[in-house]
């Protein structure tokens, strides 16, 4: 069971249902087709959610959606965590765990609002957030999560993109999350999908706090700007959903 309050860290702070989407909505820009097609695993396919805050209470919405097709879906939604800080929680080793005990179809990843710390640069330096070299240090970081999750040629991937967020520290550290997803995810172009949160609720990377689909409003953000909303979590669950349907891995 979720709470009610999702929190970030305190680095990132410093830097700072089911719905219908309609058939315009983006959902990613990367396409990840060739594997875990439901004929592949014996028509049952297995979903694993993963991220920090942002993946709480959507892990939920994605589940019971993926109920309704027979999916069966597990996931570990840890507040604080973030890949640059493994002293929080240890990502790629949980990433490793994650595919030898699940060994997952499809892997589905939301996470970076953390990600404020220092990334591995070349011969054994550490770049510091948030230019060129810090995304470039990310992208290495996500990478290696990615091929674990991917497991060879059996699973995909689908990675979530931040949408834009109140306040120029947090959208500076956003834009160079999403640089780093976008950089990591050129190297599996077949097996990974980007989930373009940032298209769908941010158009232009500009941020909004509300938004109109057919005829019904609500609101994207929390209070703080930063996390979706419960209502904007079940349409990002469709968004992944919709995804799939493309790739062929759920009719």
């Amino acid at each position: 069971m979720h709470t009610a309050v999702r929190t970030l860290s305190w680095v990132a702070v410093a830097l700072a249902m089911l719905v219908t989407i309609p058939p315009s909505a983006s959902v990613g820009d990367t396409p990840a087709r060739g594997a875990a097609r439901r004929t592949a695993t014996h028509g049952h396919i297995t979903v694993f959610a993963g991220g920090d805050s942002e993946m709480q209470i959507l892990d939920d919405d994605l589940a019971n959606a993926l109920a309704a097709e027979h999916v069966s879906a597990s996931s570990t939604a840890v507040p604080g965590s973030g890949l640059t800080n493994p002293s929080v929680f240890d990502w790629q080793r949980a990433a490793r765990a994650t595919a030898r005990r699940l060994h997952p179809d499809v892997s589905v990843i939301f996470i970076g609002a953390n990600d404020g710390f220092s990334t591995p640069g070349p011969h054994g330096t550490r770049e510091n957030c948030c230019g060129a070299a810090w995304s470039a240090g990310y992208a290495t970081l996500v990478r290696a999560m990615m091929r674990t999750l991917l497991q060879g040629t059996r699973s995909r991937v689908y990675w979530f993109l931040l949408p834009a967020p109140a306040g120029a520290g947090y959208a500076t550290l956003f834009d160079a999350v999403n640089a780093g997803i976008r950089r990591a995810a050129r190297a599996f172009p077949t097996r990974v999908g980007l989930i373009d949160a940032d298209a769908y609720f941010t158009p232009g990377n500009r941020y909004r706090n509300a938004m109109d689909v057919d005829g019904l409003s609500f609101t994207i953000h929390e209070p703080d700007g930063v996390h979706l909303s419960s209502s904007a979590d079940g349409y990002a669950a469709q968004l992944v959903l919709r995804r799939m349907r493309a790739d062929h891995v759920i009719p």
